[in-house]
């Protein structure tokens, strides 16, 4: 793919947004774009070969619109849309995603005051508006991660990413293979190219997905697992921030002896500590995420995040697994 050099004269940013199946929430998001007080951006919506009507939903937005004739995936639908950008520096947004007009004032004030930055992005906030208690989890835990994080991260995230486009386009886009993380891919890349990435608490947005429990648990093992497993491998990098803080692998290895010493305790009752031992670990390094969950949904919630966080581990140790053993595999073929 060729990346187009013009830059706009008159737009700060250019808002790239990929679709397929979200009509809905994609007219909700633009027409949160469409109300914000600033005309410092252009939007360019990349319709991945939907199912769905798109063309009309953003008919009545002032937006590029471009139809892809076949499913080519999220990756290769954002490097289309920075292709077609006019502006120096690209924002990917989500299509299931409503950002405010503060948070669109406060990337331009970045860009243009803090031009050594090439790459930042923010997070979810803290009510997300799906009423499932699986979406308030899920969302909750994602910002909960990115509000603790460290400042600078080895992670890009293209749900609300801004990054300049000579920069992006010098680092080839996204990789064209949709693994669920071409953002972290991404994020790896320009971190051994000598680039920073910086997180912005403050720029928040609204997620409006809805989550089930089996979409949690098939998106953690086949779309973040297993392919961030690989990258591990491939870049050989020690990542400890995000949900990848020490406190969270601890907790993680805590809620497996416990599950392990509970199955383990039908064949030998003095499992049973191991279990123990697991289950305090497990909820001591999360004592923090657990309260924010109580503060911000109460008690009664806290009894559905508390198995879905040990769901949630589990989910990521068989991704690890099977991303591992597909490594190990992998090599052997090589060989």
């Amino acid at each position: 793919m060729t990346y187009s050099k013009s830059v706009s004269v008159d737009k700060v940013f250019s808002i790239v947004i990929p679709t397929r199946e979200h009509r809905a929430t994609l007219e909700r998001c633009l027409s949160a774009l469409s109300s914000a007080a600033t005309d410092d951006f252009e939007c360019i919506v990349i319709d991945d070969a939907s199912p769905y009507d798109i063309a009309s939903a953003v008919a009545r937005f002032p937006v590029k619109y471009v139809r892809l004739e076949t499913r080519k995936g999220s990756a290769i639908s954002r490097n289309i849309g920075a292709a077609l950008s006019t502006s120096a520096w690209l924002l990917f947004l989500d299509a299931d995603c409503i950002i405010t007009s503060r948070a669109l004032e406060e990337i331009k004030r970045i860009i243009q005051s803090h031009p050594e930055e090439v790459a930042f992005f923010g997070s979810y906030d803290d009510e997300p508006l799906d009423p499932a208690p699986v979406s308030q989890f899920r969302n909750l835990l994602h910002h909960y991660f990115h509000q603790t994080g460290s400042s600078y991260t080895a992670t890009f995230w293209s749900g609300c990413g801004a990054i300049s486009k000579d920069i992006f386009g010098m680092m080839g886009g996204f990789e064209p293979v949709d693994t669920g993380i071409r953002d972290i891919e991404l994020g790896y890349r320009l971190t051994r190219a000598g680039y920073k990435i910086r997180l912005y608490r403050h720029i928040q947005v609204k997620h409006l997905k809805h989550w089930t429990l089996r979409t949690m648990i098939i998106a953690d093992i086949t779309k973040r697992a297993i392919p961030w497993t690989r990258l591990l491998f491939k870049y050989g990098t020690n990542e400890k921030n995000l949900n990848l803080q020490t406190s969270q692998r601890v907790a993680s290895i805590g809620f497996v002896c416990a599950f392990l010493g509970l199955l383990m305790s039908f064949w030998k009752s003095t499992f049973l500590l191991l279990g123990l031992i697991g289950f305090i670990l497990f909820l001591g390094f999360n004592a923090p995420v657990f309260r924010m969950f109580a503060s911000k949904k109460g008690v009664r919630f806290l009894a559905w995040a508390i198995p879905l966080q040990g769901v949630y581990y589990l989910s990521g140790l068989a991704g690890l697994i099977l991303g591992a053993l597909g490594h190990y595999f992998c090599r052997l073929r090589r060989h």
